[in-house]
């Protein structure tokens, strides 16, 4: 968090993986990048090669310019970006060089893959998916004369709360446009947390959405009381509790089962000794 204008340099790498960072930059007095190539090698240096970028979730919050990925020409080859959220929230991109760009890349041809990215930023004359030079270019225009970020979208990822304090780069929702969108077959095994990916990942760091637990009600969400207590108004799954979910509540003697009632209370039994009304 707030790490300078470069939140993650890259300088001379072979076959490095930059996957499931999350990166969160607030500063109002200079331009910043999410993620990119640092200082040109110098003599000796090897060039990057094969470098990967996948899986980062970067928000960007600045009254300056902001660019989410940055692949300066001349300093390697081969380069994948796969499957990053981006969200560059504060430039006012209508005013010469308060730029908003979600990939700033000098020489196409060092690219190898760019799809199943997100990116959203506010609309302006200097605001753009891609740019390079003195040319900019909408989504639109990048897919048709590129062939890149065919699955791509422009708009905003959804994070669940990426400004300060709380930092939040999750999906807010299962309806955010992170939710099984990533890459099939690019996509980090597991996300930031560890948890593995499915056949149909999530575009980011994460692989879940705002966690059901958190106290928080979200819009997947019927309730959501901050505990594990199953037995309570509100289950494990932050849904409310009624008979016939399968959890015996508080005030059920039975939820479910050939010897239980429509009402969740237990039916009359032969031989118990009582004479029921058929």
């Amino acid at each position: 968090y707030n790490t300078g204008n470069l939140s993650i340099g890259v300088g001379a790498c072979i076959d490095c993986l930059i996957e499931n960072n999350v990166v969160v930059n607030e500063h109002d007095d200079f331009g910043m990048y999410g993620i990119g190539l640092a200082n040109a090698p110098g003599a000796g240096d090897v060039l990057t090669e094969n470098l990967t970028i996948r899986n980062n979730s970067i928000y960007l919050n600045s009254a300056s310019s902001a660019i989410g990925i940055s692949i300066p020409q001349g300093q390697g080859s081969g380069y994948t970006i796969v499957g990053n959220a981006i969200e560059l929230k504060g430039p006012e991109p209508n005013i010469w060089q308060n730029q908003a760009n979600c990939l700033y890349v000098e020489d196409l041809d060092e690219l190898t893959a760019v799809d199943h990215n997100v990116c959203g930023f506010r609309p302006g004359e200097f605001a753009s998916w891609f740019f390079v030079g003195a040319a900019q270019m909408s989504l639109e225009a990048w897919q048709q004369q590129t062939g890149f970020d065919l699955n791509s979208v422009y708009g905003s990822p959804g994070f669940a709360a990426p400004a300060g304090p709380d930092f939040d780069l999750r999906p807010d929702s299962l309806s955010s446009p992170l939710i099984d969108s990533g890459h099939p077959d690019m996509s980090a095994p597991n996300d930031i947390l560890g948890v593995a990916r499915d056949g149909v990942p999530n575009i980011g760091a994460y692989e879940g959405t705002d966690p059901c637990g958190d106290g928080e009600v979200d819009d997947d969400e019927e309730c959501d009381d901050g505990n594990d207590d199953n037995t309570d108004d509100c289950t494990n799954a932050c849904a409310a509790a009624v008979c016939g979910d399968g959890i015996v509540q508080e005030d059920e003697q039975c939820d479910g089962g050939n010897d239980c009632g429509d009402d969740c209370n237990l039916l009359p039994l032969c031989a118990d000794g009582w004479a029921e009304a058929a």
